[in-house]
């Protein structure tokens, strides 16, 4: 690939993606001591697969000389994204496509593709297909390639062929293998060698003597999982002479998340071995193949331990990292302690807290883990910051109320015996009401269960004390206001309710057919808000008193019986319209003009 073709693969990346592109290939093959693999964490809709396509235009472009046979690997998770993605992968004419689902297929690809005389290849792979397969049958297509590599070590073909024929019909299977099997040399050389030398020719010839000299029926249950097993165990063999002979310059692992198992090597898995052999591999110039991971979530983020406690997102990060660092327990180890003394130092107390301690640690943290990753936020994509997402920073305002909230929740959690709720109090109100769930509702339902009445009293005597700040069955019935309670709350819902967003069915569409008018008319810039929190009990409670102060309101709004309780307003609102089983109603044409969708 010359100059000017790179130029042209790169030209339609947008800034962000191009520096993203360099520093990935920095890292990978200009970086001294670099460890040849390096994560993009883009956030989810920026382009990773674009960064993608110009890393593997630059290596192409770095190897085109000094190289004999440029392999490119691109593993995902399913065939769906595979065949989605290729096309977007491609860099050229140069470049063969071939979409080799599963690794035991190489051997044919190779063959029918000329994989092995083509300067430039892309080949796909799926985890599942192509190194989880041990106790298998696999595909036809798989077992009718082993028939083909196998067959000759037997004195007649009758043995191979029902031992490889597991769930095809006998004259299917005795017309599929006489089809033409063009397989590559290169790889079934490998294979043969690599089976002579394995206790496994010697299993697999004793199974067939003692057991598929003739076809049968029907497989003992016991006898066909041994037969897999076997079969497995080829596949396998297979699989690890074709990472050899792919040759992988290098390996795009696209949202790895979800097959991280393979990344440790210390598993006793053999699928986690498979895989660790194309990750080791060294191509025939003697250099390590590359590793370019692309995932928007690489390890679960941080998460309150109050509620998950079996999520640690701290050992699920450092386990991606020592595998960037290609587990090199020093660099780790380093890395953990530049953490470690950052926590000290933003948690010192006031008079031992030191601000350039804290910026230099800091540094120090994001040096060493630019060496193996980078990340692009949304919001800092354009020039101006301001992609998509809009940070909201109004001023909030605490009420007496909002106090007296936090008061009774520490007064109810102290008697139950639970830990200050103040974490809680900060987003979200009425909180003994909404925590489902949590370990204050296991302790509340044991407390009334108390059959010493004493605890429960105290618990009974706090809430005949503090009406005021409990939602109570009757306000709601009569369709009172309810206080929010909480200054994010209360700042939410102005926000909400003072221009009539309860009055609209649907968000305003961002491109009108037409002048939107009634309800709609000057909401044009009104779009969806997003709502962060690190507890379970906040979308309870926003979705609870939001939902409610929309309904008190269209209530009024429709002057419905003001004596109307909150249970019985389905008497007094109109059937909705049903579109099914009513002969009377034949056509709804007129919905074209009613409803916002262009297809209809």
């Amino acid at each position: 690939m010359d100059e000017q073709s790179l130029n042209q693969v790169l030209a339609p990346l947008k800034p962000f993606q191009r520096r993203t592109v360099d520093l990935a290939f920095e890292r990978l093959f200009e970086s001294e001591g670099g460890s040849c693999r390096f994560l993009v964490a883009d956030e989810a809709g920026l382009g990773k697969t674009l960064v993608a396509r110009g890393v593997i235009a630059k290596t192409i472009h770095h190897l085109w000389d000094s190289v004999g046979r440029i392999d490119i690997v691109y593993i995902c998770s399913n065939q769906r994204i595979a065949h989605s993605n290729l096309s977007k992968l491609g860099v050229g004419p140069e470049t063969s496509k071939a979409l080799a689902t599963r690794l035991t297929l190489l051997v044919r690809e190779m063959a029918s593709s000329n994989l092995s005389r083509n300067k430039v290849n892309l080949v796909s792979f799926t985890p599942g297909t192509s190194f989880n397969l041990r106790s298998q049958g696999g595909i036809y297509e798989e077992r009718r390639i082993l028939f083909h590599l196998i067959k000759e070590q037997f004195p007649t073909t009758t043995g191979p062929k029902n031992f490889l024929q597991c769930g095809v019909g006998k004259k299917r299977w005795a017309w599929m293998l006489k089809w033409q099997c063009e397989l590559d040399d290169e790889i079934k050389q490998s294979f043969l060698a690599a089976y002579e030398q394995n206790e496994l020719k010697n299993q697999v010839a004793e199974f067939i003597e003692n057991h598929c000299k003739r076809i049968r029926d029907r497989w003992p249950y016991e006898l066909q999982q041994v037969r897999f097993r076997l079969i497995g165990r080829l596949r396998e063999l297979l699989a690890s002479v074709s990472v050899q002979a792919l040759e992988p310059d290098l390996v795009i692992l696209d949202e790895f998340q979800r097959f991280r198992n393979l990344l440790n090597p210390a598993s006793l898995d053999s699928t986690a071995e498979l895989a660790q052999k194309m990750f080791t591999a060294v191509t025939p110039e003697g250099h390590d193949v590359r590793l370019l991971l692309l995932s928007a979530t690489p390890y679960r983020y941080y998460a309150s331990n109050a509620e998950l406690a079996t999520e640690d997102h701290y050992e699920d990060f450092l386990a991606t990292t020592k595998f960037l660092f290609r587990h090199d327990t020093a660099k780790v180890d380093e890395l953990k302690n530049f953490f470690n003394k950052y926590w000290k130092a933003i948690n010192a107390t006031s008079d031992e807290f030191n601000e350039q301690s804290v910026i230099s640690t800091k540094k120090r943290i994001e040096s060493t883990l630019s060496k193996v990753m980078s990340r692009t936020e949304r919001v800092s994509a354009t020039e101006n910051r301001d992609a998509m997402v809009v940070e909201r920073k109004n001023s909030l305002q605490l009420e007496p109320y909002d106090v007296n909230q936090y008061r009774h929740a520490h007064a109810i959690f102290d008697v139950v015996g639970d830990s200050d709720p103040m974490q809680y109090w900060k987003s979200a109100s009425y909180i003994t009401q909404f925590m489902h769930g949590y370990k204050f509702d296991h302790l509340l339902k044991t407390l009334l269960n108390d059959q010493t009445e004493t605890e429960p009293e105290t618990f009974l005597k706090i809430l005949r004390n503090n009406k005021a700040n409990v939602l109570r069955r009757s306000d709601i019935e009569q369709w009172k206001k309810i206080d929010p309670g909480n200054a994010k709350i209360r700042d939410l819902m102005a926000e909400f309710f003072d221009c009539g967003w309860e009055k609209l069915l649907w968000v305003p569409p961002t491109v009108p057919y037409w002048r939107l008018d009634g309800p709609f008319k000057g909401m044009e810039n009104q779009t969806k808000a997003l709502l962060f929190s690190a507890w379970n009990v906040v979308p309870d409670v926003v979705s609870g008193l939001l939902s409610y102060e929309a309904e008190r309101r269209m209530v009024h709004s429709a002057h419905l019986d003001p004596n109307l309780n909150y249970e019985g307003l389905s008497k007094q609102t109109a059937t909705p319209l049903r579109l099914d089983g009513d002969p009377n109603r034949t056509s709804h044409r007129q919905f074209a003009l009613l409803l916002p969708c262009l297809a209809l």
